[in-house]
């Protein structure tokens, strides 16, 4: 049985706490005739921790859904560094 994708990324190794999954939202995609013929699903994915080699691998999970053509758009990862 698949996984959800809160459970895929914490199975790659973050924590409860370093990850947060927004709503997420379904659009039809229609036709000029206003036949549905798809849909889009949209959700954010936070990730934040200080743990940079671990969350490596949860970055990676990108890769796994391009290997199943799932689409999705990523930004830059922004780092934050602290003293």
């Amino acid at each position: 049985m698949d996984r959800p994708d809160s459970q895929r990324a914490i199975a790659a190794g973050a924590l409860n706490d370093e990850i947060s999954f927004g709503t997420e939202y379904v659009q039809p995609n229609t036709q000029a005739t206003g036949q549905v013929t798809s849909f889009t699903m949209s959700q954010t994915v936070t990730v934040q921790s200080s743990r940079l080699t671990a969350m490596q691998r949860v970055l990676g999970v990108s890769n796994l859904l391009l290997a199943n053509n799932v689409p999705f758009i990523a930004q830059q990862p922004q780092y934050t560094f602290n003293d």
